[in-house]
């Protein structure tokens, strides 16, 4: 059995990124205690890590995995990114009789997935 524990996610504008998460997504980050620039909260079921990427040292010009996630309220979702320095794809918030969707890029240029079903 597999088990998916924490998600790290290597930030170049942790601030930004902590703001995107915590509003568009929930995700409660909060700075640990006694490591500076770390953020951790939940991700749905999962622990979500923001780590900086100068630490990480991550190099992508652009994510390489992408996650989808299924949300209650999409026209909020959207907004809540647009507010919090995310961008909205050039497709907009499409629908079809099954769902509808939209995908945006946080602060850092990552690109989430959002789907609501409609039925």
């Amino acid at each position: 059995m597999v088990k998916i524990q924490r998600v790290t996610l290597a930030a170049t504008k942790v601030e930004a990124i902590v703001a995107f998460y915590n509003a568009v997504l929930d995700t409660n980050l909060s700075e640990l205690d006694g490591m500076p620039g770390f953020y951790q909260g939940n991700l749905g079921q999962l622990t979500l890590l923001v780590c900086p990427n100068t630490i990480a040292e991550v190099v992508a010009e652009q994510n390489r995995q992408q996650f989808l996630f299924e949300v209650t309220d999409i026209e909020y979702v959207v907004d809540a990114a647009t507010q919090h320095g995310g961008k909205l794809m050039d497709e907009g918030i499409t629908q079809d009789e099954h769902a509808a969707r939209a995908s945006v890029y946080d602060p850092d240029g990552n690109s989430l997935e959002l789907i609501q079903p409609l039925t």
